[in-house]
């Protein structure tokens, strides 16, 4: 069996897909989508996605000799054909590699052969609020509380229980640093835990009551929503700082139009 595995790479040069013989043990888990660990020029641990499975291996016929992917990153495929297809379209119309489009659709801690292999077998970091909504909303009023990034980390905190470090600062581009300021200053307390081997069957979702949206945003609710009946389309810019409430526009917006 051989697979066509695009690299991951900025070089416009190798935006591309290679060909690998797939090792027997490795066969029965090959799937579209999966990321991969190959031999790629001096690196041995380059990771790739597979773009195409061709089960016909010409063998002695192929003209030169292939080299063999070396492990299977991915439990499942986060990839299918629709995927490829919008990267591909993403990658022509922003000038981006194919490889950093597909990025875009991996779930949050797998966006790296790293992540991957450490996503069941080492504990991570939970972040965990110490103080009340009140408290901290107060704090913001008196602008004992500033930075428009710990404010944003708190409000999600605030909403959100028993999110992982990693999660935080991959999913809301935060860095380290705002949580680490926002421990030593008693907001928030970090701790040790070995993740849950299926996180959905764990978590109970219920659907949120829309908020009573300020007045700067019903303005910009009640002016979106006035272009949904129409048959053109046209564009909004919607202006907001950190912590605005841009995203509660959106979703009610959203609701408005579903």
């Amino acid at each position: 069996m051989v697979v066509k595995v695009l690299i991951n790479t900025t070089a416009k040069s190798l935006n591309k897909v290679y060909d690998y013989i797939v090792p027997d043990d490795l066969a029965e888990d090959i799937e579209l989508g999966k990321r991969v660990e190959v031999s790629f020029g001096r690196s041995k641990d380059t990771e790739g996605i597979i773009v195409k499975v061709d089960k016909d291996d010409l063998g002695d016929n192929r003209e030169f000799k292939l080299k063999a992917i070396t492990a299977i990153l991915d439990e499942v495929s986060y990839i299918d054909e629709k995927k490829l297809k919008l990267a591909k379209y993403i990658s022509h119309i922003y000038f981006c590699n194919v490889y950093d489009a597909l990025k875009l659709m991996l779930p949050p801690g797998t966006s790296s052969k790293k992540a991957s292999k450490s996503i069941n077998t080492k504990q991570e970091t939970k972040v965990i609020i110490l103080k009340t909504k009140e408290e901290i909303e107060k704090e913001i009023e008196e602008n004992t509380l500033k930075s428009a990034k710990q404010i944003y980390a708190l409000r999600f905190l605030m909403e959100n229980e028993n999110v992982s470090l990693k999660d935080i600062t991959d999913g809301l581009n935060i860095s380290r640093a705002v949580i680490k300021t926002l421990e030593k200053n008693g907001y928030v307390m970090l701790k040790k835990f070995t993740p849950e081997t299926d996180l959905l069957n764990t978590l109970n979702i219920e659907k949120s009551i829309a908020k009573i949206p300020t007045e700067e945003q019903k303005n910009a609710i009640n002016k979106i929503s006035g272009y949904i009946d129409e048959e053109k389309y046209l564009q909004c810019l919607l202006f907001g700082v950190t912590g605005s409430g841009k995203t509660e526009v959106y979703l009610q917006v959203l609701q408005n139009v579903l």
